[in-house]
C-alpha cells in the first residue's frame, strides 16, 4: 500500500478505469515504453491498480503473465462489499475486494477474446468472441449463456462487443456479425438479452443502406437509470432507443469525432475521446465541448469514463480525475501547460468541424447563409 499515485502508476499508462464506489476507483495499466526510468521484467509489464480515498491509500498487483490491456468494472460482492473485477482478451480473471484488496487469480473463463466487462443488476458480465455472454455468480463460478468455440475463421460467428443493461434480464449488446461477410443467417446489429433468449432489435435502414461512408458499427452502449439506451457509432452517429427499436439522433458524418465512450451522469450524456470530453446537446442533436474550460481543475486526461449516481471518473494514459457534479478533483497525474493547450486546441477544432458541417449541409440543400 502507498499514499501517493506515483508509487502505483509511475512508468505506466492507464488503459482502463472504473468506479467501484463513491471513494474507490480501479485502473488497468500497461508499461509505458516512453518512460526513461528502469523497466520491469517483461512478465510484469502491466499492473492492476486501485485508489481507495476512504482509506487514503493506493495499491495494486502485478502478475506473472496476463492482464495486458486489462478490462475493469466496479461492482460488489453478494454480501455488498465493494469489488473491482479485471479480465483480459485471454479470459484471465482476478478480483479486488475492499477493504481487503487483491484476492489472487481465478481460473480463466473459456472465452476467446473477452471484449467487454460490465456490472449489471447484481452480477459481473463478460461478452466476447463466439457470441459469448457469461455471468459471474461467485468466484470461479460462471454461467455461460452463449459461447460457440472457435473452429475456423470461415465458420466463426463473430463477437459481441460493447454492451450495457438495466438488469440480469434486460441487456443490450452490439453483434459485429460473422467473419464470413456472405453469411445470411446472422447480420450485424443490436441484440437484446431477456435472461432467456437473444433477439435482434430493429435499427433504421439508413444506418446500413446507401450510407455515404461505411455501414453503422457501434462503439459504445450506455443504459441510463430512466430507461434510455444510447449507442454511439464509429462515424459520429448517436442512436436512442430500447427493445422496440432505435432512432438516429446524430447521423454519420465524414469529418466525425472518433467513437464516443458514453456515460450518463446527473441527467447529462457525456462522451469521451482521446482528446477531450463532450456533452450531447439534445436541442441541436450534436456533441459540444464539456463546459469546464474556465475551471483550473478541469480534466486533461481522457478517454476512459465511468460513473455511479454520485461520482464520475475520467482517466487517460497519464492521469485521472473525479467529478461530483460541481467540482473536479484530480486523483493522479500532473497537469502541464501542454495538457491545457491540447484541450483548448481540441475545443477549437470541434468548433471548426461544426462550422464545416453547417456549410456542407447548406450546400447540400441549396440554402447557403447570406
Amino acid at each position: 500500500m502507498s499514499k501517493t499515485w506515483q508509487d502505483s502508476l509511475t512508468g505506466l499508462s492507464i488503459v482502463s478505469a472504473a468506479v467501484v464506489d463513491d471513494g474507490i476507483f480501479a485502473f488497468g495499466a500497461n508499461w509505458d515504453e516512453t518512460y526513461s526510468g528502469p523497466k520491469p521484467p517483461a512478465k510484469y509489464h502491466n499492473r492492476l491498480v486501485f485508489c481507495d480515498l476512504n482509506a487514503g491509500t493506493w495499491g495494486g498487483k502485478q502478475y506473472d503473465g496476463g492482464f495486458d490491456f486489462a478490462r475493469v468494472a466496479g461492482g460488489q460482492t453478494a454480501h455488498g462489499a465493494p469489488q473491482a473485477l479485471f479480465t483480459d482478451a485471454m479470459g484471465n480473471i482476478t478480483a479486488f475486494t475492499f477493504p481487503d484488496g487483491p484476492r489472487g487469480k481465478e481460473h480463466p473463463v473459456e472465452v476467446r477474446g473477452a471484449n467487454r466487462l460490465r456490472f449489471i443488476g447484481d452480477h459481473f458480465y463478460i461478452c466476447g468472441d463466439g457470441r459469448s455472454l457469461l455471468r459471474r455468480d461467485a468466484p470461479d463460478a460462471w454461467t455461460v449463456f452463449n459461447h460457440v468455440p472457435f473452429v475456423s475463421r470461415e465458420t466463426d460467428l463473430g463477437a459481441f462487443g460493447p454492451f450495457d443493461g438495466f438488469s440480469d434480464a434486460d441487456i443490450f449488446m452490439w453483434y459485429a456479425g460473422p467473419y464470413d461477410s456472405d453469411a445470411t443467417d446472422r447480420k450485424p446489429g443490436i441484440e437484446h438479452w431477456n435472461g432467456t433468449d437473444f433477439r435482434q432489435v430493429p435499427l433504421p435502414t439508413e444506418l446500413f443502406e446507401d450510407v455515404p461512408w461505411a455501414p453503422f458499427r457501434a462503439h459504445d452502449i450506455c443504459c441510463t437509470p430512466d430507461g434510455q439506451v444510447f449507442v454511439s457509432g464509429t462515424k459520429g452517429e448517436l442512436l436512442l432507443g430500447g427493445r422496440e427499436g432505435f432512432v438516429v439522433l446524430a447521423p454519420q458524418v465524414q469529418n466525425a469525432l472518433p467513437g464516443m465512450n458514453l456515460c450518463w451522469f446527473k441527467d447529462v450524456l457525456y462522451g469521451a475521446i482521446d482528446a477531450g470530453l463532450f456533452t450531447f446537446d439534445f436541442k441541436e442533436n450534436s456533441w459540444v465541448p464539456a463546459p469546464f474550460a474556465g475551471d483550473p481543475n478541469a480534466p486533461v486526461h481522457f478517454p476512459h469514463i465511468d460513473a455511479n449516481e454520485n461520482v464520475m471518473l475520467l482517466a487517460g494514459a497519464y492521469g485521472a480525475a473525479i467529478f461530483d457534479g460541481d467540482v473536479w478533483t484530480s486523483l493522479a497525474g500532473d497537469v502541464s501547460a501542454l495538457d491545457v493547450t491540447r484541450v483548448r486546441l481540441m475545443e477549437q477544432q470541434v468548433e471548426g468541424l461544426e462550422e464545416l458541417r453547417d456549410i456542407v449541409q447548406d450546400l447540400a440543400t441549396g440554402t447557403p447563409d447570406d
